[in-house]
């Protein structure tokens, strides 16, 4: 059985070293998989980001927008109390989010028969109009409906397994 592994070397580059969600999360997840020797079992895959289209799919132009403006500033922008961007974060966001689609392909296409999709900054509180929680884009809400729409699946079941609510997946398919 094949599992794909996606991750991008870039993932660190969005990082508040005093901020719960930093560089440090996803160090530490490579780091118990090459400890365990897991990675030489996975097949390595280095995802490309997300076009604006794919973020428009689940978010608003206004979401989209305001990420754009971030990027353009020289200095850290605190979005609301518990997210941040840096210039670089919305290229690392549409790399996270590339990350879910890629090991969407690899499954759908056969070369995989699972994947896991070890990105950051992380999605599950982003909601269609609005970062929040830690959150820039909506990771797995941008997969599922890049599954529904390239792969042809009409429904997708999402299981978010944090310790707490995922209310911006929620937010994006309450319909």
């Amino acid at each position: 059985m094949t599992t794909a592994y996606v991750t991008h070397k870039r993932y660190p580059e969005h990082n508040m070293p005093q901020h719960p969600e930093h560089a440090g999360r996803i160090e530490a997840v490579w780091s118990q998989l090459e400890a365990g020797n897991l990675t030489e079992r996975l097949s390595c895959i280095y995802p490309t980001a997300v076009s604006d289209e794919q973020i428009l799919s689940v978010h608003t132009q206004e979401h989209l927008d305001r990420l754009i403006w971030t990027s353009k500033q020289d200095k850290l922008v605190l979005i609301d109390q518990d997210t941040y961007a840096l210039p670089k974060s919305f290229e690392i966001a549409k790399l996270a989010a590339g990350g879910v689609v890629a090991g969407i392909d690899e499954v759908m296409s056969g070369r995989a028969h699972n994947a896991m999709a070890a990105v950051r900054p992380p999605g599950h509180h982003a909601t269609p109009d609005r970062q929040m929680g830690f959150c820039l884009l909506s990771n797995i809400a941008i997969g599922a409906r890049y599954a529904q729409q390239h792969h042809n699946v009409p429904k997708v079941l999402i299981l978010d397994y944090d310790v707490h609510h995922g209310n911006g997946t929620q937010d994006v398919f309450y319909t």
